[in-house]
């Protein structure tokens, strides 16, 4: 157990040099993703095709590396799920599958926050995978994925940590990383493989600046999302 997560964190470790716009001493809002998933999915299903991630639950939210209100403070999420599809497939190794950049979105969690007054089923956030990596980290059936991203945070959550969702009247664009381990069928060169057994991980994101080219993702994840806000605020009222 020791050497997985040995190899785990050296797995992350790696794949954060490669995170554009996030720092370690940036304060950041840290979703934890629980051990039992019972009706979550991941999958790399289409040869040469994209990864998805559906209903991988999320079970809270914390406020990390010193946020400026409420540091360490931890929020129950009601009915929190992640859902996720990263680009094709652009290369892999014997033991590893790496993707490309998704659509804008292509990453969102929803839920409720009720010490906030967030209704069940509201947006949390929004974001754009840049990239994702899909890496054995045994002989048997354990893998992990790794994925960076940008996107826009739910204003009342960011708020309450006291981080801006806001830039000039419009969404700020964050930039963050998840992972976590599943079990699936060993596999290797590319072969496809899809799994329901997924285990503990979690997903971080910070407002630390973001350079170009990225910022260009900001007018149509920040439009898209104020569209989906104010669509998940009708329904919810």
């Amino acid at each position: 157990m020791k050497k997985t997560l040995l190899i785990l964190g050296l797995v992350v470790a790696l794949a954060g040099f490669m995170t554009v716009g996030t720092a370690m001493a940036d304060p950041e809002l840290d979703f934890t993703i629980p051990a039992v998933n019972t009706f979550a999915g991941i999958s790399y299903s289409t040869s040469g095709g994209p990864l998805v991630g559906t209903g991988i639950s999320i079970s809270q939210v914390e406020g990390v590396d010193s946020t400026p209100l409420n540091n360490n403070v931890t929020l129950a999420i009601t009915g929190g799920t992640l859902d996720f599809a990263s680009g094709n497939l652009t290369s892999f190794t014997s033991s590893q599958w790496n993707f490309g950049p998704g659509a804008t979105p292509s990453l969102a969690i929803d839920g409720g926050i009720s010490a906030l007054g967030i209704s069940n089923n509201s947006l949390l956030l929004l974001g754009a995978i840049t990239s994702a990596t899909v890496a054995n980290i045994s002989s048997t059936e354990k893998k992990v994925v790794y994925s960076a991203f940008f996107d826009i945070v739910n204003p009342t959550l960011a708020s309450y940590y006291g981080l801006t969702a806001y830039s000039n009247g419009h969404y700020a664009l964050w930039s963050g990383t998840f992972s976590f381990q599943f079990d699936s069928t060993p596999s290797s060169n590319g072969a496809t493989f899809t799994s329901t057994d997924i285990h503990s991980g979690d997903l971080l994101t910070s407002p630390s600046p973001v350079p170009e080219p990225a910022t260009l993702l900001l007018l149509g994840l920040g439009l898209f999302g104020l569209g989906l806000l104010g669509i998940k605020r009708k329904t919810n009222a």
